[in-house]
């Protein structure tokens, strides 16, 4: 991705890093996945010969700086992207202080679901993924249409009997994903993170999203 990114872009002198998050993160300052994976992608791309300058936060003086030289590029990252929204939060909130910068700007990720970039890229904004993933009942392909409505049904049923609530079921926006990062995206099917007790007894999620001393 990152040599893509760079024979892509190859007029760039500097790339900007900044991690995509949501208004009210950026206003509180809180750490997210996206911080951690920017030095990592710094890494990836000084190893392909590329200058990176990484931030959190894009409100800053020297960041504005940085972003308004023509021969600069900004690039906002996260590990995952699943329905969207928060890239598209953080989108319109950097278009306020950069209207003008679009031409010079992209998104890279690790995973993005497909859904969610059709989102991004009919805005014209770039979006450079490691990998697409589709919906995991729905936009199966080998499976005929009944089929994919008696999936999602049983997983519906499995869903309410471990009680999941509404707006996770079938993954957070109905994201139907299938991805296991450090921490499990809500995105993914809620059987392999949701903790609960199903008749008394521990529900065994393979990739609870937080973790008990006690498991």
């Amino acid at each position: 991705m990152c040599q893509k990114i760079l024979s892509e872009h190859k007029n760039v002198r500097e790339f900007i890093v900044v991690s995509i998050k949501s208004p009210n993160d950026l206003n509180h300052g809180a750490a997210k996945s996206g911080d951690m994976l920017a030095y990592f992608f710094r890494m990836a791309m000084e190893q392909s010969g590329g200058k990176v300058s990484i931030f959190t936060d894009f409100r800053s003086r020297k960041f504005a700086t940085l972003a308004e030289k023509r021969d600069s590029m900004v690039i906002a990252v996260d590990d995952f992207v699943g329905t969207g929204d928060t890239a598209l939060k953080f989108l319109a909130e950097f278009q306020k202080v950069f209207p003008d910068i679009n031409s010079r700007f992209a998104i890279a990720t690790l995973v993005t679901m497909k859904s969610a970039k059709e989102k991004i890229s009919g805005l014209g904004v770039k979006i450079f993924s490691h990998l697409i993933c589709e919906k995991g009942i729905t936009d199966h392909a080998k499976w005929s249409y009944q089929e994919k409505i008696d999936r999602t049904n049983l997983m519906k049923t499995l869903e309410t009997r471990i009680k999941v609530l509404p707006q996770y079921r079938l993954g957070y926006g109905q994201s139907e994903s299938l991805i296991k990062m450090m921490r499990t995206p809500n995105n993914t099917f809620p059987v392999f993170w949701h903790t609960t007790l199903y008749d008394n007894i521990p529900w065994p999620s393979p990739f609870p999203r937080h973790w008990s001393a006690k498991r």
